[in-house]
C-alpha cells in the first residue's frame, strides 16, 4: 500500500554487502563525480571499520541506516559533503567518531556535519504531555531549538533523511520503538521538513508515521486511492 500512497525517492537499500555499495555508487554516477564517489566509497568503508555489527535503537544496521540516508540525500541532489556526512554517521553510534580524523581525510564541513547530526540526535522528544495545544507548543519549543543549535542547515536535513530511512525500516519491523518515533517524527521533524520546504520527505515522514500509528485507516485511505 505505500506505494500507491507515496513516491518514494528511492528504495532502502537492503544489503550492505560491497556489490550493493558499488551498484548504489554506479546509480548516482550522473550526479556526482569520479573523484566524489571515490570518496564516498571511502567514508562508507570507514564507518564499516569501526561499525560493522552496530544496531540503531530501532534495530536497523548502522551501516544500512547510513547507507539509505545518503541515498535519500543523493535523491533530494544534496553536495557531497552531506553525502559523506551521512555514511559516516555510523561512527558516532560506535563512539569511534574522531574529529580531527575525518577533518584531515574529508575535511572540516564533514566533520562538522556529522558532530552536528549527533548533537541532534541526543535531543529527543518525550511523550507530550498536557491538551492538545500544551502538546503542539512543547515540540514547537523543540524544533526551535534544533534549529537554533545548528550553524549549517544541512545538519538538519541529513537528520530528516535519517529519520525517514528510519521510519521506512520500521515499517518492515516490529521494533517496539515504532509508535514512539512515528510520534516523534509527527510532531517534529514532519514540520521541520515543511518549514525548510523539502516536500518530498515532509510527505513520506507523514505518511510513513500514520502507516505505524493508524494502520487500519492507512490502509483503507489506500484501497479506496487505488
Amino acid at each position: 500500500y505505500n506505494s500507491r500512497m507515496v513516491a518514494v525517492l528511492h528504495s532502502s537499500t537492503a544489503s550492505v554487502a560491497p556489490q550493493a555499495v558499488a551498484a548504489w555508487l554506479d546509480s548516482i554516477a550522473a550526479d556526482y563525480s569520479a573523484s566524489e564517489r571515490e570518496s564516498f566509497a571511502s567514508a562508507f568503508e570507514l564507518a564499516r571499520s569501526h561499525a560493522a555489527t552496530e544496531v540503531m535503537p530501532e534495530g536497523e544496521p548502522a551501516l544500512d541506516r547510513a547507507l539509505g540516508t545518503a541515498t535519500i540525500l543523493a535523491g533530494l541532489k544534496l553536495d557531497a559533503d552531506s553525502i559523506r556526512g551521512a555514511l559516516l554517521l555510523p561512527l558516532s553510534v560506535a563512539k569511534a567518531f574522531d574529529p580531527a580524523a575525518v577533518q584531515a581525510q574529508f575535511g572540516a564541513e564533514v566533520a562538522t556535519l556529522v558532530t552536528g547530526v549527533a548533537r541532534m540526535g541526543g535531543i529527543r522528544a518525550t511523550p507530550g504531555t498536557g491538551d492538545k495545544e500544551a502538546r503542539a507548543a512543547q515540540a514547537e519549543n523543540l524544533r526551535k531549538m534544533l534549529l537554533a543549535m545548528v550553524d549549517d542547515i544541512r545538519v538538519v536535513l541529513i537528520k530528516l533523511a535519517e529519520r525517514t530511512q528510519a521510519l521506512r525500516a520500521m515499517t518492515k519491523g516490529d521494533s517496539p520503538l515504532r509508535a514512539h518515533a512515528a510520534r516523534e517524527v509527527l510532531d517534529l521533524f514532519a514540520p521541520l521538513a515543511n518549514r525548510l520546504g523539502i516536500w518530498q520527505l515532509k510527505w513520506e515522514l507523514e505518511d510513513l508515521s500514520l502507516r505505524v500509528l493508524e494502520p487500519d485507516t492507512y490502509m483503507s485511505i489506500a484501497r479506496m486511492l487505488d
